[in-house]
């Protein structure tokens, strides 16, 4: 080989140049390349990484880097020569090829095919491309800035491809789509059909090409496609497309991906980011990756041109895709969610764009739940109310249509009345809450059964749904509307100090006095003993519908929850104690004339007949029990009776506890409340009924009574939670919980009561017969103060607390909690809670005109 006087093989220049550019490989180079320093580092790499002697020199155009192996490369034939890089670069293009000395000095003549090969596998040409291209890569950080992730509408790119649009595209430019073309069928002929031009649909954030490449990936041309310039039509397997002109078509596997994308060409860049990731979401199926890289594109966007309904489509695909501990961490830290939520409710545009970008993102019924009540936890005034109103009517008609569930159709509509209240619309919300009070479902289950962690002093008390309801009817109310609604609010929460405070306040005398004693007995010093005694009364009979109707608890009248009690208690067998009478004293009226009196009055208005009644000593000396039989007989502990004992009851004491016991008689509960099972349950909690059984009968008595408890319990804790949100600063967390319980309610995942679940059920029965005795007593005792009394000293459990009380008040005994922080006294607060209900109701007054005579 001839060499030049700098020892380089002699070249054939023009031959060599012709090749390069005709045949050769090609990269496209960013503005910011030095040919300089690329034969520096290639050099470098060469000797280093590859461990190849090299050399660099230049025929004018034409730049040559020689290198060999230490030991030399050898052809087939056993010739030791060298290889080239051989390069020309011409404006943005790097045109090269590998070649062995010898190609230099003839180019055009013809390799064997077998040397060829061999010379590749030998001359290190992969590593030697794969580190220009990285390079090149580097030196141009836009060809990975450029491309986000994963994206469906983003077909193979090749490295030389992805070169080319880094160093074309304008700096920042994303790209969103590059769609394969199957075949030019109309432009010019030389494209027509041609197999050796591949052309791409080019969408980015800010440009839109028809580009082609030749099969060395060299750029042949490309169309400009401008706003409205792009046409899909739908056909059977390749759609075509229309770009002035040029008709060209899809292929079969991205029709549909043209039809997606062909709109965003008249649209902003800002709108086309939007949209694409809108649609790699939506369309993401399983894979997984187009979901995270969808949020990957709002993110960027995000970053450069904030805009809260972006940021809520953050929030949403990360919630939708599972990740709620991102919820729980991101967007609770630093209060991001609640500051999210507000930009939205304050964002002038919020009235149309909610309910486009709820269609647009095909959110799911349950999803568009949470939104809404995100939403509406976090309104703050009045603006921000109205701007989200359209939308919470829009989501109400999607609810009243899928919905079944009574319970969460009013639930529903409560919160709806009270968005309209904060924007002024007072009317609506009252003809929706009215409504929705005469179809409330009963939850006299929920006063029966309270979480054992309830404080039925507090604001949580009682048949919540209506509580709300009637809450907010009396805010809409005035005069005296809205003085009987606060009188059914006391008597739905009748240990809640600010119901009665508000009672104490009327007008009516009447209902102020009684409030006035429903505070004395709570409030240290309360509850003190009276030693006078009552002039006797005279009664009437009671008819026996009318005690159906209205002495009864209503949970266990007809149209209540335990409606069937008197059925079971017709099948359960009455149990012989008459062994009793035989050590127990029998009643005189001569030796005890106040408390025969007593028994006869009582007697004779509930119209019991055939009664004996026994005073008791011993292990039976305190405590009031009745016993149905032939006759029924009371048994009366003789303490009662003995002024000099701790257990004594007063004359209006001592009539509460009896006509307990009567009523007992009168329904028939005393086949279940005089056995021993029930009393010992009684004395050790009604939480503690396991004995109870399994030796009382319960076959037959549950039907509905316990339908829903579980259901109203998480109803109140979701209208609490919504006060506290309303009462205090609002807090992402507090947001995020409430949104994810009430959609849980509306899904269906409430905890749902098992028919096996007896021991609640018996407990709620134990209940509705006690609050109904005690209910009748206070009818005969009309002494709140006595009565109450009474309920401590006939109880072993509870007499030795009735000095603490009497000292520091109900209310602190009331409180009390165990160490899991369930209260020890709850039992007796459901029975003050139906004792206070009662004397403030018009019921009581009723019964009282009834029963006793006018002659008194």
């Amino acid at each position: 080989m001839k060499k030049t006087e700098n020892n380089h093989p002699e070249i054939n220049k023009i031959e060599i140049l012709h090749y390069l550019l005709n045949k050769g490989n090609i990269y496209y180079i960013p503005e910011n390349f030095d040919k300089e320093i690329f034969v520096n580092q290639l050099t470098v790499f060469l000797q280093t990484d590859l461990s190849l002697k090299s050399e660099f020199y230049n025929f004018e155009q034409i730049n040559i880097v020689s290198y060999s192996s230490k030991k030399g490369v050898k052809s087939i034939l056993g010739l030791s020569y060298g290889m080239n890089i051989v390069f020309v670069i011409d404006g943005q293009k790097l045109f090269y090829d590998f070649k062995p000395d010898k190609w230099l000095e003839n180019p055009n003549k013809t390799e064997s095919t077998i040397n060829i090969k061999k010379l590749i596998r030998e001359s290190k040409e992969t590593e030697i491309e794969n580190w220009i291209h990285s390079y090149l890569v580097g030196l141009s950080p836009e060809a990975e800035s450029m491309l986000i992730g994963q994206n469906n509408y983003i077909q193979e790119i090749s490295p030389k491809q992805k070169l080319w649009l880094s160093s074309n595209l304008n700096k920042g430019d994303v790209l969103l789509a590059f769609l394969e073309v199957s075949v030019i069928k109309k432009w010019d002929k030389e494209y027509e059909e041609s197999k050796d031009i591949k052309w791409q649909f080019l969408l980015s954030t800010n440009e839109a090409k028809l580009i082609g490449f030749s099969k060395r990936e060299e750029i042949i041309g490309f169309v400009d496609v401008k706003p409205g310039g792009i046409k899909v039509k739908k056909e059977m397997g390749r759609y075509p497309v229309t770009i002035g002109d040029i008709v060209f078509y899809t292929t079969r596997v991205n029709s549909t991906l043209y039809l997606d994308v062909v709109g965003l060409v008249s649209v902003s860049a800002n709108e086309r980011i939007r949209e694409i990731a809108r649609l790699n979401w939506l369309n993401r199926g399983k894979k997984t990756r187009q979901g995270i890289n969808a949020i990957e594109l709002m993110k960027n966007l995000t970053a450069k041109a904030p805009n809260p309904f972006d940021d809520l489509s953050i929030l949403y695909m990360e919630y939708a895709d599972g990740k709620k501990d991102v919820i729980f961490s991101d967007f609770v830290e630093d209060e991001k969610l609640l500051k999210l939520l507000n930009n939205i409710l304050d964002y002038s545009g919020t009235i149309d764009l909610l309910t486009i970008w709820v269609e647009k993102w095909e959110l799911s019924y349950f999803d568009i739940l949470a939104l809404n009540k995100l939403l509406v936890e976090a309104i703050s005034d009045t603006t921000q109310a109205k701007n989200i109103l359209p939308f919470h009517r829009l989501v109400r008609d999607k609810y009243q249509k899928k919905n079944k569930d009574d319970i969460n159709a009013v639930i529903f509509d409560y919160e709806f009345a009270m968005h309209l209240i904060k924007c002024g619309q007072g009317d609506e919300a009252k003809k929706i809450l009215n409504k929705r009070l005469k179809q409330l479902p009963d939850e006299s289950i929920s006063d029966l059964l309270p979480p054992k962690d309830l404080d039925l002093t507090g604001d949580a008390a009682g048949q919540m749904l209506k509580v709300k309801i009637l809450e907010a009817l009396s805010d809409l109310e005035s005069g005296k509307i809205a003085i009987e609604l606060t009188k059914q609010l006391a008597g739905l929460q009748p240990l809640v100090l600010n119901r009665i405070d508000q009672l104490t306040n009327f007008t009516d005398d009447e209902i102020a006095d009684k409030a006035s004693m429903l505070k004395s007995v709570m409030l240290p010093g309360g509850l003190v003993f009276e030693k006078s005694i009552s002039a006797s009364k005279k009664y009437n009979k009671l008819p026996d519908k009318i005690i159906e109707k209205n002495v009864r608890h209503p949970a266990s009248r007809k149209d209540g929850s335990f409606s069937n009690i008197q059925k079971w208690l017709a099948k359960v067998d009455v149990p012989d104690y008459s062994m009793i009478k035989s050590y127990s004293e029998k009643l005189t009226e001569k030796k005890y004339p106040q408390l025969n009196e007593i028994v006869t009055d009582i007697r004779y208005a509930l119209n019991i007949e055939n009664l004996e009644v026994y005073i008791s000593r011993g292990d039976k000396s305190v405590g009031i029990s009745g016993f149905e039989g032939e006759p029924s007989y009371l048994i009366i502990g003789g303490h009662h009776l003995d002024n000099e004992s701790v257990h004594y009851l007063g004359w209006a004491e001592l009539k509460f506890a009896i006509a307990i016991e009567m009523a007992h008689l009168y329904f028939k509960h005393s086949r279940i409340t005089s056995t021993d099972v029930w009393r010992g349950a009684i004395e050790k909690g009604y939480w503690v009924i396991d004995t109870a059984m399994a030796i009382i009968p319960i076959a037959g008595l549950f039907g509905k009574s316990i339908k829903g408890i579980s259901k109203l319990n998480a109803i109140s804790s979701i209208l609490q939670k919504a006060d506290k949100l309303d009462s205090v600063s609002k807090n992402s967390q507090g947001i995020i919980s409430a949104t994810n319980q009430a959609v849980e309610l509306y899904n269906s995942k409430v905890s749902k009561e098992k028919d096996s679940d007896k021991e609640k059920q018996l407990l709620a029965t134990t209940r509705v017969m006690q609050l109904t005795a005690d209910r009748a007593a206070l009818l005969f005792s009309t002494n709140l103060n006595a009565s109450i009394r009474a309920m401590f000293l006939v109880s072993k459990r509870y007499y030795n607390e009735l000095p603490v009380v009497e000292k520091y008040g109900l209310r602190e005994f009331l409180l009390k909690k165990d160490d899991e922080g369930n209260f020890i006294h709850q039992d007796f607060a459901i029975r003050l809670a139906n004792l206070f209900a009662f004397y403030i109701s018009d019921e009581y007054n009723d019964l009282l005109k009834m029963l006793i005579t006018s002659e008194n």
